[in-house]
């Protein structure tokens, strides 16, 4: 039986997406631009999501109330409120301490910190002055504050800093620099069981190879370990590595997510460090793995969000954008579209945030859909299964999308095969009964796009599902007259 859940709210519906086990809800629309410039989610003892995100020159604390069944949301920061200084928040990072109170982490004319307490919001710089690329915040079991983040100090000198809190001030190192530029634009911090400090980041690509490098620094007794990883598999010219994301499983082994590419194109990759070498695995290569976030679950199984496109001939443009899931079960990645929009110049997916809580269900914050001067900051909840609709082994390369989502007479089917396959794309209503059948047959790879007239249905809830093989995507849309 198809799984049904619609929930209407003052700022937004919650849809179903894939196999019916991805519920998405838009928590804000905000101001053009304020979703593209970060986003971040925790939860609490209870499971509740609690997200961070800019929204015009505030950063906004959002979590979600059990008792009202609704969001709550507080300006955890107004910039406008600070009198000549009106630089906007930007690359938040969220964590929760022991009692659940929030700690955030931003960019506004320096590194700002700010956290809440019972008294009410706090804020302190502590760094001010630079431009800030990302800043990446985790709490220790005293819950200090530990934030990597990463800045061009001058013209000449790009790089990487750690600042902590210890002993009544705030302490900044430098990790890694580059000379001529900035390093670090993407960084993420983690804590293991001794509290140990592990800091991945992006570097820039090298002139004399078409490299793409990683960075990983871990704090020893004796100073800072640094490491450089070379992606084997980007050869693209001006390559480097971008988003990433780093978690510490059981073992205190670190792994990192990270897109691969040249800022036209970025493949989705994965790396997991053994006791000689680091483990790098290629999980999408279909021109996605931007703004990734990547959490481990009780079996220190993978799992990652990431905006996804297919490659266009367009640089930095695509016909669809879109969020995707990636994880590793018994050794296979998998992979499922979770939301998408049609691609236009102001019309994006970016920065995700994911974590899982104790019951499996992986919850999602992104920002989306920007247009007509206003993005959505979004939300999805759901669990990944290797029997559900719209997983595909990531070596097989297609994609599947349905105009519009609220549509009058007719639809737009639009979809791309990899390989010569059989092909069944059918529409069902929401009881999951098959009502009509617009493809079908052996179709040769390529991509195709066709509009078919939907009049003689009734208004209500549709569901367009493409099966191949081994795919099954699911595309929802509404008809209204």
């Amino acid at each position: 039986m198809l799984k049904k859940f619609l929930v209407m709210g003052l700022l937004g519906i919650w849809v179903n997406a894939g196999a019916w086990e991805w519920e998405i809800m838009t928590v804000d629309t905000t101001q053009w631009g304020s979703g593209h410039y970060g986003t971040a989610i925790a939860l609490d003892s209870l499971g509740n999501p609690h997200l961070a995100y800019r929204w015009g020159s505030k950063i906004v604390y959002a979590r979600w109330d059990s008792v009202s069944d609704w969001w709550i949301y507080e300006a955890a920061e107004d910039s406008i409120s600070k009198g000549e200084d009106k630089s906007p928040g930007a690359y938040p990072s969220l964590a929760l301490d022991s009692k659940g109170y929030p700690h955030i982490t931003f960019w506004r004319n320096g590194l700002c910190y700010v956290w809440k307490d019972s008294a009410g919001w706090h804020a302190e710089y502590p760094y001010p002055g630079p431009w800030v690329d990302a800043t990446s915040l985790v709490l220790d079991k005293n819950d200090y504050p530990h934030i990597a983040w990463g800045t061009q100090l001058n013209e000449s000198l790009g790089v990487v800093l750690y600042t902590y809190w210890d002993e009544g001030s705030w302490n900044t190192e430098i990790i890694d620099s580059v000379f001529k530029y900035v390093v670090g634009y993407d960084v993420s911090i983690c804590l293991d069981k001794g509290d140990t400090v592990h800091i991945s980041y992006a570097r820039p690509f090298s002139h004399d190879r078409n490299e793409a490098k990683l960075g990983y620094a871990k704090l020893t007794e004796s100073g800072w370990a640094k490491e450089i990883i070379i992606d084997p598999w980007d050869t693209l010219p001006n390559g480097g590595c971008g988003g990433t994301s780093m978690k510490i499983d059981s073992d205190n082994i670190p792994r990192i997510a990270y897109g691969a590419g040249n800022g036209n194109y970025s493949n989705l990759s994965y790396a997991e460090k053994t006791d000689t070498e680091w483990c790098i695995e290629r999980v999408d290569t279909n021109c996605g793995g931007t703004w990734c976030s990547l959490c481990l679950d009780e079996n220190d199984n993978p799992h990652i969000t990431y905006k996804g496109s297919s490659c266009s001939q367009n640089p930095g443009y695509s016909d669809t954008i879109s969020l995707m899931y990636a994880w590793r079960c018994n050794n296979k990645w998998y992979i499922e579209e979770i939301d998408s929009c049609m691609a236009q110049r102001a019309s994006i997916i970016s920065y995700t945030g994911l974590v899982i809580d104790k019951t499996g269900y992986s919850h999602i914050s992104y920002g989306g859909n920007c247009n007509a001067g206003s993005c959505k900051m979004k939300y999805a909840k759901g669990k990944a299964d290797t029997l559900g609709i719209s997983i595909f082994p990531q070596e097989f390369k297609w994609s599947f999308s349905v105009y519009p989502s609220l549509a009058s007479r007719e639809i737009k089917i639009v979809y791309s095969l990899g390989e010569k396959s059989n092909v069944d794309i059918s529409v069902y209503d929401i009881a999951g009964r098959k009502i009509k059948k617009l493809v079908g047959g052996e179709i040769l790879a390529g991509k195709y796009e066709k509009w078919y007239e939907i009049d003689n249905l009734s208004n209500g809830i549709y569901f367009c599902i493409l099966k191949s093989g081994k795919v099954k995507s699911v595309k929802k849309f509404v008809l209204i007259e």
